[in-house]
């Protein structure tokens, strides 16, 4: 399960931590700290896609829109609890094909999530956002504990302590390129090693300084759909901070990656732009799915 509030995740951690302990030898801390952040990351994004849907219309509003199905595919797979939870009405979408008696149209309708909507308590849906967010904290604080403790190599081995303020920086830097490899790995074909790995970089200076670098040369990909590339750095952008996607990430990559070099964007209304659907507009391309999921089979 993956419903719970901050309270609720951390009077049942020490209990999921023995049973993973327990059920093999090799198991560590670390690694099963590792296996929930990837949980709960996965989680977040999944609540974050139909926050993306709502975020447009005011909070009394959201509560009022029927969202297709397809929207809340990714959570129900992984958590139908929460969906449970914030949906308020479902219904069918029913699909006529001209002139049909009853039992035909019972026949022949497609019952699948896309041609079902469905309204949610927004409100709900924010509730689960934080909870999810602050777990992830908890988590990050729970790793830093575990990798700053003593360990041996071996019993003849003297105790190595790791300082936790230089694992704070390696873990943090590691953890986030891990991610990004993960959104930006099944397009490394299409830029040079050398782009990839500035792109790569400049990220990762964004999130340990707040700042982007400022580039000599622009990162240049090959022919590909730019909603591609722009989900992609959503996702890491809002894997990492846990926060709204930013003018900064948008103003970086109209400068700096040549697929968006023509987009126009401004700072007080670049929400409105089409640079900022590239980048919240889930690509409906079943090549995108192909590509990272032959990626993550490789990997």
């Amino acid at each position: 399960m993956l419903k719970y509030t901050l309270k609720e995740y951390k009077e049942e951690f020490d209990i999921k931590l023995s049973e993973y302990l327990s059920s093999f030898e090799d198991n560590t801390p670390v690694s099963f700290i590792d296996q929930q952040k990837a949980l709960f990351t996965t989680y977040n994004n999944a609540l974050l896609l139909i926050a993306d849907e709502l975020k447009k219309y005011g909070e009394l509003e959201a509560n009022n829109i029927f969202l297709s199905n397809t929207a809340f595919d990714d959570l129900k797979k992984i958590a139908s609890e929460t969906y449970d939870d914030i949906r308020i009405e479902e219904k069918f979408k029913p699909l006529i094909k001209g002139f049909q008696t009853l039992e035909e149209f019972l026949v022949d309708r497609d019952s699948s999530s896309e041609n079902h909507c469905t309204r949610i308590d927004y409100t709900k849906l924010r509730n689960h956002l934080n909870s999810v967010g602050r777990i992830l904290e908890f988590l990050s604080t729970k790793y830093l504990k575990y990798q700053s403790e003593p360990s041996k190599d071996d019993e003849n081995d003297s105790p190595i302590f790791i300082e936790t303020q230089e694992f704070d920086i390696k873990a943090n830097v590691d953890g986030n390129q891990q991610i990004i490899n993960d959104h930006l790995g099944p397009f490394e074909s299409y830029l040079s090693s050398d782009d990839y790995i500035l792109l790569s970089n400049s990220l990762i200076h964004y999130f340990n300084s707040g700042s982007f670098p400022t580039l000599e040369k622009k990162i240049n990909f090959k022919t590909i759909n730019k909603k591609w590339i722009g989900w992609a750095l959503k996702e890491i952008f809002i894997s990492i901070s846990t926060a709204k996607l930013s003018y900064d990430l948008l103003s970086f990559a109209q400068r700096n990656i040549n697929i968006f070099d023509k987009e126009v964007i401004d700072k007080k209304h670049f929400q409105d732009s089409n640079l900022y659907k590239s980048f919240t507009e889930k690509p409906k391309s079943y090549k995108y799915r192909q590509i990272h999921l032959k990626y993550l089979e490789n990997h």
